[in-house]
């Protein structure tokens, strides 16, 4: 395999990433959810203004993650509400974790096929929804981060930026020096910087701790209520992570006696914890990040390809979803029913008609009339569509 080059296997995890996209455009995704309380939130408050406020107050959830916020502030700022920037955005952040996750294991393996095979399995939690752009930028920091820390261990600074970008992207990225660390157990790393980088993820914790011990977050919301029982937090896990996926992970640690590996595999499940104990709002999206870990774990595991050891790979791609590994595939373009529902409720309003009692009205159209950015979408539809 290595007489090919790396650029195939980046041209393949580009264009695997780039079918997503296709789908999204074919499937007519739109904006939704939260989406619009950050669009109404951004069409009073600049960059500028709302930076600080948040790092005072926290944002408007009321936790730290202001970078998501800039990238989404940005795009709202330069191209309005025009769905295709925001689509192009999550492609291009996206390819960019796959890249990077690449030259890591990569680097962690010296196998190109290894490093190119866990990267289209990671390819599998392409996030369409764009307030998940918080996700995929947590993860693009958190594996720069890790990318810098091999590849320009003398220019530490470079970790220290994208680390601290990382923190202010979503506070889980706390585990970051936690892999590093799991790393430096079977490949040399600089443990002295390592500990530099945990003093950093205790002071942001604490500086994020303030939020939640003023009972600013939780309090009594319902939404955010952790677990009680340990069972529930067990539960959390295998929301997350089949066990299928578990048990192989494990087995192919103690089959090859590199025991060394396991406490990568556990950063996986620390950094898990959080989303795990949510037991009223575990969202799958929550495993994009962690996964990441989790396919630099597998790369260690996995032998060199041959005809002998293709039965295992087999079965990995089998044990992680098979076929859904590979983006949709969209022939023909399907209707968003949210936002056929959105178009339904502009046209009225267009018409001089904002009675809607006659109307059934669908999620994202609803929460699009109480952020009350209804004229924001009539001007991009006319603009754009």
């Amino acid at each position: 395999m290595k007489k090919w080059g790396i650029k195939p296997y980046l041209i393949g995890l580009i264009f695997l990433s780039f079918m997503h996209f296709v789908y999204a455009l074919r499937t007519n995704a739109y904006f939704s959810i939260d989406d619009f309380f950050e669009i109404a939130y951004f069409r009073n408050h600049t960059i500028l203004e709302f930076i600080p406020d948040f790092i005072i107050h926290g944002d408007m959830n009321e936790f730290t993650r202001i970078v998501g916020f800039v990238a989404f502030a940005f795009l709202q700022n330069v191209f309005g509400i025009n769905h295709f920037a925001f689509d192009v955005a999550m492609f291009l952040t996206n390819s960019i974790n796959l890249v990077l996750l690449f030259f890591v294991v990569r680097k962690l393996t010296k196998n190109d096929f290894v490093s190119f095979f866990v990267s289209v399995i990671f390819n599998k939690n392409y996030l369409f929804y764009y307030s998940n752009i918080h996700e995929n930028l947590l993860a693009t920091f958190c594996i720069l981060t890790i990318f810098f820390f091999l590849y320009y261990p003398k220019k530490f600074y470079l970790s220290v930026i994208s680390f601290t970008l990382a923190l202010f992207s979503k506070e889980t990225a706390v585990t970051v020096p936690l892999v590093l660390l799991s790393i430096s157990l079977f490949h040399k790393l600089d443990r002295k910087k390592i500990f530099y980088l945990l003093l950093m993820s205790a002071a942001f914790g604490i500086y994020a701790g303030y939020f939640f011990v003023t009972k600013k977050i939780l309090g009594d919301n319902f939404v955010y209520a952790p677990a009680a029982r340990i069972i529930d937090l067990f539960r959390g896990y295998l929301f997350f992570v089949d066990y299928k996926i578990i048990l192989l992970m494990v087995g192919l640690s103690v089959y090859y006696k590199k025991y060394v590996y396991l406490p990568l595999l556990a950063t996986v499940f620390i950094t898990l914890t959080p989303a795990a104990m949510l037991v009223n709002r575990r969202e799958i999206y929550y495993i994009y990040m962690p996964f990441l870990y989790l396919m630099i774990y597998l790369g260690m595991l996995l032998p060199k390809l041959n005809l002998k050891t293709s039965i295992l790979y087999l079965a990995v791609f089998f044990v992680f979803g098979g076929r859904s590994i590979l983006p949709k595939i969209a022939w023909q373009e399907f209707p968003d029913w949210q936002k056929v529902s959105i178009y339904k409720v502009l046209d009225r309003i267009e018409n001089g008609n904002e009675d809607f009692s006659d109307m059934v009205i669908e999620r994202d159209a609803r929460l699009m009339i109480q952020s009350e950015t209804t004229d924001l979408f009539i001007e991009a539809r006319k603009k754009y569509d």
